[in-house]
């Protein structure tokens, strides 16, 4: 229909406009006032003429045609007696069709034909064979020329090689048939030596020329680029920005939805609103692929749509086989694997939790620097993850907490990331371990509060005062020195008690519980407490025995 339409207005335009009559003289009678033509009886006006017009130059022509006296002219009358009529069916149709609106094609039940996939292919691919083949028209015309010039070139030698060889036999004739025969085909190959000529002479002139006029690399690669965005970069750019504004104005509209929505507020994060919200993202997706090819059909691309549909139903094809792997994802997504949406879960060799399920999952360490993963959903299928417990920890230790590692070092965590644990240790030195590696040196956390012990010893002879009055004299000397130092809250307790009876002493198991904060003063308090029992023997006397060797002589 909408061909007939186009032709109706190309008439109506290219039609020649009637001249103005001059003006009545004012006292002639006027003449009754005819209703204005509508634009719709004008251009069936334009119609009309145009058909007559037709139809009497394909009477002429069909007159032509009876007085025609060779075949070639009848050949020409009748192409154009033929083009004449399919010009006038047309005409007809654009006729029918304008003045009722509808096209014929509709009103009439045609029979189904069968569909031709060759014929379908070609009228698909044919937009961008046209292109293909006005792009690489000039090169080929030139490799065209120069294959002709070859080919000239070998029937010249061949003539010349030919020629000479009769000229030879003419020497040699004695008969003159022969020598008549010979000089009757010597005229044939005189001919064609002169058409290989002059086609030769031709051919290389015209290649010469095609050369002479064929543009530099770098206006040909402007006047593709400049071809491409008049006729293919601004549909593809409109086309792109379409999608793109789709894609993010749906997907905003979605989030707005979901704060709203009755379904995500009553099921929250159930399987119900995860079905929905799979069901809106691929709707959102099919959405912006839909506002993509409208813009190239609006935009009458029909390349670019050809090539964008081929991509799509391509993409369509093979997902047949891309899918199914994707299911135990589809079913992650939807809480339904063994990974569930704020649980915990082991990665790495490190805790996080499950903040989102989608096609890129999020990780959270909430105690580590920077620790929060964007994880493809396929990377995390085979692991499992549980409910956390209340106050379970996600890491052993915080920034600014002291610790104490296996191997002895001692130090104030000063970073702490997914990758890497960094400590100060006293007098300023930094000491950085992989966290796996911290990790298997079981940090000791005396940031809360921790406990410091030692041992101290006694000569045997106060034996019979070791369980009872020696533990409370160092207790109260130690929880005194202390407490002068450090302050009564920082001290939470002091105990002094009897070990065992070693080899050469009697040996008092020393501890002191104090607050975190006093964590820098770790290895101060552990002298302290030697300093203190020591105070208290000599304020009491008592002697500290040393390791000593006794020898018994036999009488």
């Amino acid at each position: 229909m909408t061909r007939p339409l186009l032709l109706c207005l190309a008439l109506l335009f290219t039609c020649p406009i009637p001249a103005q009559e001059p003006p009545a003289p004012k006292d002639a009678p006027q003449a009754p006032a005819e209703p204005a033509e509508s634009e719709k009886i004008r251009a069936l006006r334009v119609l009309t003429e145009s058909l007559r017009a037709n139809e009497a130059e394909r009477t002429a022509q069909r007159e032509l045609l009876k007085k025609a006296s060779t075949e070639e002219q009848k050949k020409e009358i009748t192409a154009e007696i033929d083009r004449l009529s399919a010009k006038i069916k047309e005409l007809k149709t654009a006729f029918n069709t304008t003045a009722t609106g509808i096209n014929p094609s509709d009103a009439v039940a045609q029979a189904e034909t069968p569909l031709s996939i060759n014929e379908e292919l070609k009228n698909i691919f044919q937009p961008a064979i046209r292109e293909l083949r006005d792009a690489t028209a000039q090169p080929r015309e030139i490799e065209s020329l120069k294959t002709q010039v070859v080919q000239w070139t070998a029937k010249l030698a061949l003539a010349k090689a030919a020629l000479a060889q009769i000229d030879q036999l003419l020497k040699e004739s004695t008969s003159e048939e022969v020598t008549r025969e010979l000089a009757s085909a010597r005229k044939s190959w005189e001919k064609k030596l002169l058409e290989a000529e002059s086609s030769m002479a031709n051919t290389t002139v015209q290649l010469e020329e095609r050369k002479r006029n064929a543009p530099s690399v770098v206006s040909l690669l402007a006047g593709m680029i400049s071809h491409f965005w008049k006729n293919r970069g601004l549909s593809l750019l409109l086309a792109v920005i379409a999608f793109a504004i789709t894609l993010v104005l749906l997907r905003r509209l979605y989030r707005m939805f979901r704060k709203v929505s009755p379904i995500h507020k009553k099921y929250q994060e159930g399987l119900t609103s995860r079905l929905v919200d799979v069901f809106a993202n691929a709707f959102i997706i099919i959405a912006a692929i839909f506002a993509t090819v409208l813009t190239l059909y609006i935009r009458n691309d029909w390349l670019l749509l050809t090539v964008v549909s081929i991509l799509f139903i391509g993409l369509a094809w093979a997902s047949r086989t891309a899918l199914p792997p994707y299911f135990e994802q589809i079913r992650l997504i939807l809480n339904l694997g063994t990974v569930r949406e704020g649980e915990r879960i082991i990665y790495n060799g490190l805790p996080w939790r499950v903040e989102t399920l989608n096609f890129f999952c999020v990780l959270h360490n909430p105690d580590l620097n920077g620790a929060t993963l964007r994880l493809p959903a396929k990377t995390i299928l085979s692991s499992y993850s549980r409910p956390s417990m209340p106050k379970e920890p996600w890491f052993p230790t915080r920034i600014d907490d002291w610790v104490i590692l296996d191997d002895g070092v001692m130090g104030k965590v000063v970073q702490q990331t997914p990758e890497q644990v960094v400590l100060v240790k006293l007098g300023g030195s930094y000491k950085t371990y992989p966290t796996l590696t911290y990790l298997s040196k079981n940090p000791e956390n005396i940031s809360p509060q921790f406990q410091v012990s030692t041992t101290f010893g006694l000569d045997y002879q106060y034996q019979s005062i070791a369980t009872t009055l020696i533990p409370d004299i160092i207790q109260k000397k130690i929880y005194q020195s202390l407490v002068e130092r450090f302050g009564k809250d920082a001290i939470r307790s002091v105990n002094v008690e009897f070990a065992s009876a070693s080899a050469s002493s009697l040996d008092f198991r020393i501890t002191a519980n104090v607050d975190g904060e006093l964590a820098p003063q770790f290895n101060v308090i552990q002298r302290m407490l030697q300093g203190g029992a020591v105070d208290a023997a000599n304020e009491n006397h008592w002697v500290i025995p040393f390791p000593q060797l006794t020898v018994h002589q036999s009488p």
